[in-house]
Formats: structure tokens, sequence, C-alpha cells
């Protein structure tokens, strides 16, 4: 979908035409997108170590959890399959370094990311739950808040 500015023809100032700016705007989206997320996720995290509240109806959590690590992992497993397959020889590391399509390897790190909160998320309701202490739920919120924008 192309909006109006990014269709108008290259002038002086935009000498290759204004395409990209759809990439920008669409990136400065994303980031208020997680930055809301973070910020909804740190202020979940400190309400619940300062005040715990116990965990109710834990299955519909961990129905929850499975269903998104269902759906995320089959994304990262397809993102992975993708990036491995355009790196060619290079090794992960190089290949990311002289990759000139970021959004192939942006989507590895960003899945790879929400897998690693829909882990910590399990883990922090899991402790919760074990030890009855629910302040575990709020560490883990506040772990997801730190890994999320990663």
């Amino acid at each position: 979908m192309e909006s109006r500015a990014s269709a108008r023809p290259a002038d002086r100032s935009h000498p290759f035409g204004y395409g990209r700016e759809l990439y920008f705007w669409s990136f400065v989206v994303a980031l208020l997108i997680f930055a809301l997320g973070a910020g909804v996720s740190a202020y979940e995290g400190v309400g619940r170590i300062l005040l715990p509240q116990p965990i109710e109806r834990p299955g519909v959590i961990y129905g929850v959890l499975a269903v998104s690590l269902a759906f995320e992992g089959t994304s990262w497993w397809i993102s992975v399959r993708a990036f491995g397959a355009a790196k060619g020889d290079l090794g992960w590391w190089e290949a990311f370094r002289k990759s000139k399509d970021p959004p192939a390897f942006i989507v590895v790190f960003e899945d790879s990311a929400a897998l690693l909160g829909i882990l910590a998320a399990a883990a922090g309701t899991t402790a919760a739950l074990v030890t009855g202490d629910a302040r575990w739920d709020g560490a883990a919120s506040l772990l997801i808040a730190i890994i999320w924008p990663v």
C-alpha cells in the first residue's frame, strides 16, 4: 500500500524519490507500539510487585501463552529458514552485518525477543503458583518490559 507522499516523484531534495518514506513511518509506528507495550508491562510489573494479587484461572494464562508460543514459534521458524537461505555461506553474524535487507533479520530478532517474553511470562506465572508468591508474576512482567524493546 503506497501513500501519496511516498508516490511523489524524485526532486532535488530527494533524488531517489520518496518511496522509502513509507518504511520510515512504519518504523516509527512500530517503535511507538513497542514502547507502549513495554510501558504497560513495566507498569503492571511494578503494580504486581507492590500489591501482589494471587493468580486466578492459571489455565487461561497458560492457554494464551501456548497459543502465543505456537504463533510466534511458527513465525520465528519461517523467518529463521528464510534468513538462513538468504545468508548463503555467510555466518549468521556476518550475514546480519552485511545484509542489505533489514526486514529479513529484524523479523528473526523480533520473534526471538517475543519468544523470550512468552517464556519469561510462563516462568513468572509458574514461579508464582509454585511458591504462592505473586510477586514472581510482577518480576516476569518487568523482565518482559526490558526484553520487549530489544
